[in-house]
């Protein structure tokens, strides 16, 4: 009886809308909109309220948030990358782990929920994506988007998670991604990747260069942030005292332990054919927020021409360190200090 009454109401409730012209304001354009809720329950409410509506509801999904930046997914790897050793075991070429791979897998991050094991889930209504759902938010037709999660569940970075109607969920792998952090296994390490703030930034991207953060997520050093062939090497010199400590008492001294990766040795890591595919990808990510790049020329020209090119990723975004960096360390260390003294960073292209 309930249900019928509700019911009734409603449309009443829109007659008397449409009667009244209180859909539109004087000009014509609309001010009110008519909503549909989780438990099919609709509602008119104005336009400022629908968006209030939808900003309360991506809040509520970011509820155990330590900070703005949104909650984090823990992505497990070993010191040599999990995901990237995986390419050496697959029987066929076709199925090779790709940077297209890791574009999906960036991209599919913001929707994984916390409190379910990391089941992809719409952001407002909280309720789990179909590969129709999915392809949507790949930008991807749904005949394209079957083969790929098909590659990200053999690959192990999904799960499929069986659901009524024949439909299937999907689950990020909790081995791999982890929502909550769990204790490392040996020879593991962990990043944390913010989901709010990869969410504004992959607004500002749309080609591999988005797989391309997926691969400096495993290649950061933990303290300094910056790209490194030694990315777990302790950096303080007084152990008794924190990094920032130690920073603010030796200053960039504290660098001459990193081996600074060169452009040529990101390019090999991401299996990216051609420096200037590269070089393109890098300022992508750097425009968009997600890197900074510190760049320094020898002054020659021609074939003695060399660049040093230091690039450390944004710890808003993503960051390896239990415990947050100072900010003000953080602007600090982004100053052009005199870095040639240190070794690696240099291209060979």
């Amino acid at each position: 009886m309930s249900k019928s009454r509700r019911k009734k109401s409603e449309e009443e409730l829109l007659s008397e809308a449409i009667l009244k012209g209180t859909l539109t304001n004087e000009y014509g354009e609309p001010t009110k909109v008519l909503i549909t809720l989780d438990d099919g329950d609709k509602r008119i409410i104005s336009k400022v309220a629908e968006k209030k509506r939808r900003e309360q509801a991506r809040r509520f999904f970011q509820s155990d948030s330590p900070d703005s930046r949104g909650n984090f997914i823990q992505l497990i790897h070993e010191a040599n990358d999990q995901l990237h050793k995986r390419s050496t075991i697959i029987e066929t070429k076709k199925d090779k782990w790709t940077l297209l791979h890791d574009k999906y897998v960036m991209m599919l991050i913001p929707f994984a929920d916390r409190t379910r094991k990391g089941l992809l889930v719409d952001i407002e209504t909280r309720n789990p994506l179909n590969g129709a759902d999915i392809a949507k938010r790949l930008n991807v037709t749904i005949n394209a988007v079957q083969p790929i999660l098909k590659a990200l569940v053999k690959h192990g970075a999904l799960l499929e998670v069986k659901a009524p109607k024949n439909q299937k969920h999907y689950q990020f792998n909790d081995d791999i991604f982890n929502m909550k952090g769990r204790s490392l296994l040996k020879d593991e390490h962990f990043t944390k990747i913010f989901q709010l703030t990869l969410s504004q930034i992959l607004e500002k991207l749309s080609g591999n260069e988005i797989g391309l953060l997926r691969v400096l997520a495993s290649r950061f050093h933990y303290q300094s942030y910056y790209l490194v062939d030694n990315p777990d090497i302790d950096l303080r010199q007084d152990k008794s005292l924190s990094f920032q400590q130690n920073f603010e008492k030796h200053g960039s001294a504290l660098f001459e332990g990193l081996t600074f990766l060169s452009m040529s040795e990101i390019m090999r890591l991401a299996e990216i054919q051609h420096s200037n595919t590269l070089l393109d990808y890098m300022y992508r990510l750097r425009d968009a927020g997600a890197i900074h790049i510190n760049e320094r020329s020898n002054g020659l020209r021609g074939k003695k021409k060399r660049v040093k090119r230091f690039i450390r990723v944004n710890p808003n975004l993503m960051y390896r360190e239990r415990g947050n960096l100072d900010q003000l360390l953080v602007k600090f260390m982004l100053a052009d200090f005199d870095l040639f003294k240190f070794k690696g960073g240099e291209d060979q292209f």
